[in-house]
């Protein structure tokens, strides 16, 4: 949060408006407000007196999906014929994204396992793909979802909250363009362990463990 300060100069009185305006505005595709920065006012106008200062205080937030970078927004101040732009800027970090906690598990069928994953983070965690491997080696991958502009890169379709858990399917046959087969074909068999890979958005992967 930062404070403008705003004095009358040379006697002037009078009402100031007041608004905050991204310069730049790049929604993302599928999460909306949660991918955006945007600033607000504690006040959407003032009004000043002859010597008289006031201070407003500029609110920035980031959705938890934000890319980091700078954004720059734009502090329009208009007070009779005239308009004062003001350039201020602020840089966006992400928060550690921490490994998803395996919670619970069960098999629905021979090529299916649901995983409950928790994040214990301060940052959602958004799952991309995923691979399984059996004790042989054999390893099959799958793409959760791909990007919505004809790119071959996944996208998360399981989203992790901060605090909050998720459910992911787990296919041992999953059907899909950019699913991917190393080895050979191999389904959940009772008393076998499988080692499950998965990759967020931000390319962490994070091993999880689980035996039928």
């Amino acid at each position: 949060m930062s404070t403008i300060a705003i004095s009358s100069l040379n006697g002037y009185s009078g009402n100031l408006s007041l608004s905050a305006t991204p310069l730049l505005i790049e929604p993302d595709p599928l999460y909306s407000t949660r991918g955006q920065v945007n600033a607000s006012l504690s006040a959407p106008s003032v009004l000043l007196s002859p010597g008289s200062s006031s201070n407003v205080l500029v609110r920035i937030t980031a959705g938890d999906f934000a890319r980091p970078a700078s954004y720059n927004f734009s502090i329009v101040t208009v007070f009779g014929r005239f308009t004062l732009n003001q350039l201020i800027s602020v840089s966006v970090t992400l928060a550690p994204e921490l490994p998803p906690i395996l919670v619970g598990y069960s098999f629905n069928s021979n090529t299916n396992a649901t995983l409950v994953l928790r994040n214990l983070g301060a940052a959602a965690v958004q799952i991309s793909s995923y691979s399984v491997t059996d004790l042989a080696g054999d390893n099959i991958g799958a793409c959760l979802r791909l990007y919505p502009r004809q790119m071959v890169v996944c996208y998360a379709s399981v989203i992790i909250d901060a605090g909050g858990t998720s459910k992911l399917n787990v296919l041992t046959n999953p059907q899909c363009d950019t699913c991917t087969l190393h080895g050979n074909p191999f389904s959940y068999q009772t008393g076998q362990s499988y080692t499950i890979t998965i990759t967020t958005t931000r390319q962490n992967t994070f091993t999880l463990g689980i035996t039928r």
